[in-house]
C-alpha cells in the first residue's frame, strides 16, 4: 500500500482504515440478509405460516391432513397440536441462540472464534428442532393406516418435487449434450 502524508509529520497507511470497515460492515449485511432469508425459508413464513414459524414436516401435515375425511382430520390436527406445544421451547433456543450471535457479531473487539461457536450453537439448536419434528411425523405416521401412509407419501413427493428432483451429474438421466456455439467474429 502506498503511505500517504497526514501533515502532522506522520505517515499512515491510505485506505487501511476504512476498507476494513467497509468488508467488516459488508459481512454483517450478507450475514444479516442470509440469516433473515435462511429464517424465513426455515420458519416456514413464506408458506403463511403464524407467527414463531412451523417446520416444513409440521406444514407437511397439517396441509395433508385436509385431504382426509372430517373426523380423520380432526383426530390428526388435535394430536399435531398437542405435540407442537413441545416444539416451543426449541423455536425458542434458536432464537435466543440467533439473538446471542448477532450480539457476538456486534461486539468489539470482534472474535471470529466466539462468532464460530455462536453459529454452531445456532446449527445445534436447529438440528435439535428438526429432529423433534422429525418425530412428530414418525409419531403422526405411526397412527395412520396403510393408505393414508401411502397417500401422504405420494402428496409429499408432489408437493416438495424440489427435494425429490433427480439431476445431472447423479447418473439417473443423460446430461443434454452442449451444442458447439459459432466462434465470435
Amino acid at each position: 500500500m502506498t503511505e500517504a502524508h497526514t501533515g502532522s509529520g506522520k505517515e499512515r497507511p491510505s485506505g487501511g482504515g476504512w476498507l476494513k470497515a467497509f468488508l467488516v460492515l459488508s459481512l454483517a449485511a450478507n450475514l444479516l440478509v442470509a440469516g433473515t432469508v435462511a429464517g424465513s425459508l426455515w420458519s416456514g413464513s413464506r408458506a403463511g405460516s403464524r407467527a414463531g414459524g412451523t417446520s416444513p414436516q409440521e406444514i407437511s401435515l397439517f396441509s395433508f391432513s385436509s385431504t382426509l375425511p372430517p373426523e380423520r382430520r380432526r383426530q390428526i390436527r388435535k394430536e399435531l397440536r398437542a405435540q407442537q406445544r413441545n416444539l416451543a421451547p426449541l423455536r425458542e433456543g434458536i432464537r435466543a441462540a440467533r439473538r446471542e450471535a448477532a450480539a457476538v457479531l456486534e461486539s468489539e473487539p470482534f472474535d471470529a472464534s466466539r462468532l464460530r461457536d455462536a453459529f454452531g450453537r445456532i446449527d445445534e439448536a436447529e438440528t435439535r428442532l428438526k429432529a423433534a419434528a422429525r418425530e412428530v411425523l414418525i409419531t403422526t405416521a405411526e397412527k395412520m393406516s396403510p393408505e393414508e401412509r401411502k397417500s401422504l407419501g405420494a402428496w409429499w413427493q408432489e408437493r416438495k418435487a424440489h427435494l425429490f428432483r433427480v439431476g445431472p451429474g447423479d447418473g439417473s438421466r443423460p446430461r443434454r449434450e452442449r451444442r458447439e456455439r459459432p466462434a465470435p467474429p
